[in-house]
């Protein structure tokens, strides 16, 4: 396997990753593996499913994804419709058909484990990679449950190796301390466990050869839904990185040696 492309977290933020697919579309590339975490799995399984970006543009995936929180408070109606709205954005079911292989990450919640789904029902994967814990329901399969992919590898460098990438190209648009001041108590009560997160996503980073960090809109303007302004930012960063990603592929970097990493689910 050449490359892959690794797509993090970030809740709205993630839709920048269709920009950034929009952008390797033009220039003429196509990753070997699309590994996603949370937002990023969404966005990556659409587009190894088979969607092109310009497909992905025109369905507005952003604003119909808005909708599946339209009922705040009953959570089991939300991951109803979050699960329904995954499965309709696929073009296969099955993650072995898809045309670009690809993995989710997700947290298994026995015990806080990384898992990683290449094979099996592509939308139980994905809901997984994204079930948020209190704003969705866990995710269940074969028997065990699973939440967002976000809490234990935000930016799945890590995994890609492991799958058999020599070289990792990876878009980080996981939270950033600067984009959401805890100045709301909603705000406060989340900024710890972002602030985690948003660790996690640097260690990994250091080990792609190729971190990509779009300058994206401010977060009221993020939060209002303006998803053509999170995907633009996200256009733009991968248009201005296309040349050194071109310089990577035609010559590889050295690989790297796997350590055996004791967060991945036995």
């Amino acid at each position: 396997m050449s490359w892959a492309l690794v797509l993090s977290s970030g809740s709205k933020r993630g839709f920048a990753h269709s920009g950034a697919l929009a952008a390797l579309e033009r220039g003429g590339l196509k990753p070997d593996l699309v590994v996603g975490s949370s937002a990023g799995a969404l966005v990556g399984a659409i587009y190894a499913s088979g969607a092109s970006a310009q497909e992905m543009a025109k369905t507005n995936v952003g604003a119909t994804f808005d909708s599946v929180f339209d009922v705040f408070f009953r959570r089991t109606v939300r991951s109803a419709r979050l699960a329904s709205f995954i499965r309709g954005q696929l073009r296969e079911a099955q993650l072995e058909r898809f045309p670009i292989p690809f993995a989710a990450v997700a947290a298994r919640l026995e015990d806080g484990c990384l898992a990683c789904f290449d094979k099996g029902d592509a939308a139980s994967a994905v809901y997984a990679s994204m079930s948020v814990p209190g704003f969705f329901t866990p995710a269940t399969i074969a028997g065990v449950r699973y939440c967002d992919g976000g809490m234990v590898s935000p930016l799945p460098v890590r995994v890609a190796r492991r799958l058999g990438a020599t070289t990792v190209i990876a878009v980080d648009v996981s939270f950033h301390p600067g984009w959401q001041p805890p100045d709301r108590f909603i705000d406060a009560m989340f900024y710890g466990p972002l602030l985690a997160v948003r660790n996690l996503a640097v260690l990994e980073a250091q080990e792609a050869d190729l971190v990509i960090r779009p300058a994206l809109p401010p977060v009221e303007r993020i939060e209002k839904g303006d998803y053509a302004a999170v995907t633009a930012a996200g256009d733009a960063a991968m248009t201005q990185a296309l040349p050194r990603i071109r310089e990577l592929l035609a010559n590889p970097p050295p690989a790297r040696p796997q350590a055996a990493d004791p967060r991945y689910c036995a």
